[in-house]
């Protein structure tokens, strides 16, 4: 059986290493002409995989452990690196793809699946707990290491951060909003959160990702409370510290924590999840606050994202703040804003990015402002952009779907280009997301 899977896993690869294997195409500039690709075979090639792990597992036994963790079933790390592939593969075939910048970053997803089925034949061959034990450490590091890309210099000779997204979570820069006050030693805030369905070798699976700001050390926990029938159910959650790179060495301190809820079979959607933190350093658990599940919730928030621009150079001489809310259409449905400053109007349309991961029946819009925050006495960024001073004052944008008005969200900036926060918007106890609220959080 695992002869034949690894047969039909190294065909796959071999199929899905043709890339270009599609039809011609001519994108708007600056993409130009373009070959799309087959997106399907991500498909194909996952499951193989699935099937490879899979085998392999069940030979080395259920439970191996990883530090705190035990690790029953790498797929749904697995199925995150397929929705990455595919996700780019679409991007690709929908001309927001550079041909080079594809080709390069398919093949590190290439590289990462050939370093995956490497890891899990050394696996199945390992006959001792302590190599078994060293190898899935290496197999679940490969699985959640972020996909690097080797690019070329920007034309600019600028260095490359080719993991930041228009659509991620970034915390650094200089336009960072305020974190609360009379926090506990050695504990950040909590700063964003996300529930994720998967299916494990026992049936559905819900896991929690949760984001801190500031300070995390591998020796601390977190705790999540959900409602479950007629009571709660909690779960203890291994923080992993994320390190500044020197790819962005002006990431600011953060952690991650996964919080694995086997008893539940669908993320709750009611009530409120409570989260709790204990830094190793004190022992001591502090309660940082709660926030809503309802992904209907989400649905009267607006954000101000700051985030470097262009998006991946290095050094940063400019950020640019991203307009963040969350509208039930489903991806790529033609969000678009128009905005006006004072009465007046500012540019023209500017389509939404979409983020990759929906939250439950909503999807998640980025669009960017023509607003420049340059540093260092530089130059707005491009023609049209409004510098700090001019772009302060109230602001109003109205959002359109397929182009129908759905929304307007209102502002103010102040003469640095940050909001001019509410009292109530600010954050409040151990809750403090890395974008600024422009509406007060429930």
């Amino acid at each position: 059986m695992a002869r034949s899977v690894a047969r039909s896993l190294a065909l796959t690869l071999a199929v899905a290493g043709g890339w270009g294997c599609g039809s011609a195409y001519t994108c708007p500039d600056p993409i130009g002409p373009i070959v799309r690709d087959d997106c399907d075979v991500y498909q194909t090639r996952y499951e193989a995989l699935k099937v490879e792990l899979g085998v392999t597992f069940a030979g080395v036994g259920v439970g191996v452990d990883v530090g705190e963790q035990s690790i029953r079933d790498p797929s749904e790390l697995l199925q995150v690196l397929k929705l990455q592939t595919m996700a780019l593969c679409r991007d690709y075939n929908a001309c927001r793809v550079k041909p080079g910048e594809y080709r390069a970053r398919r093949e590190a997803m290439d590289t990462r699946y050939a370093a995956i089925v490497a890891l899990s034949e050394q696996l199945r061959a390992a006959d001792d707990r302590a190599t078994r034990r060293q190898l899935v450490a290496s197999l679940v590091e490969v699985l959640r290491r972020p996909i690097a890309v080797e690019a070329a210099p920007a034309p600019t000779g600028k260095r490359r951060s080719p993991f930041r997204r228009e659509t991620g979570v970034w915390f650094g820069g200089q336009n960072q909003p305020p974190m609360p006050d009379g926090r506990p030693k050695a504990t950040p805030a909590l700063a964003w959160w996300q529930p994720i369905e998967s299916r494990g070798p026992r049936g559905p699976e819900v896991r929690i990702s949760l984001r801190f700001r500031g300070p995390a050390a591998a020796d601390d926990f977190a705790y999540a409370t959900v409602p479950h029938g007629d009571g709660v159910v909690e779960a203890r959650c291994p923080v992993r510290p994320i390190e500044p790179r020197a790819d962005d060495p002006e990431r600011a301190p953060q952690g991650h924590a996964a919080c694995d809820f086997e008893t539940l079979t669908a993320a709750p959607t009611t009530g409120r999840m409570t989260v709790d933190y204990r830094p190793g350093l004190t022992g001591e658990r502090h309660r940082l606050g709660s926030v809503p599940l309802d992904p209907a919730d989400r649905l009267p928030e607006a954000w101000l994202a700051y985030l470097p621009s262009p998006i991946g150079e290095e050094p940063i001489d400019h950020e640019r703040p991203w307009l963040v809310v969350h509208r039930p259409e489903r991806r790529d449905q033609n969000v678009t804003l128009r905005c006006a400053r004072e009465g007046e109007p500012v540019g023209g349309p500017i389509r939404a990015r979409a983020a990759t991961r929906r939250l439950g029946p909503l999807t998640r819009y980025h669009i960017p402002l023509p607003i420049s925050l340059p540093r260092s006495g530089a130059a707005v960024e491009a023609p049209g952009d409004l510098g700090p001073a001019a772009a302060a004052g109230a602001w109003s944008c109205r959002i359109s779907a397929l182009g129908a008005p759905v929304r307007t969200v209102t502002f103010e900036l102040d003469g640095d280009g940050r909001p001019v926060m509410a009292d109530e918007a600010a954050p409040k106890g151990g809750v403090a997301p890395g974008w600024w609220p422009l509406v007060p959080l429930r």
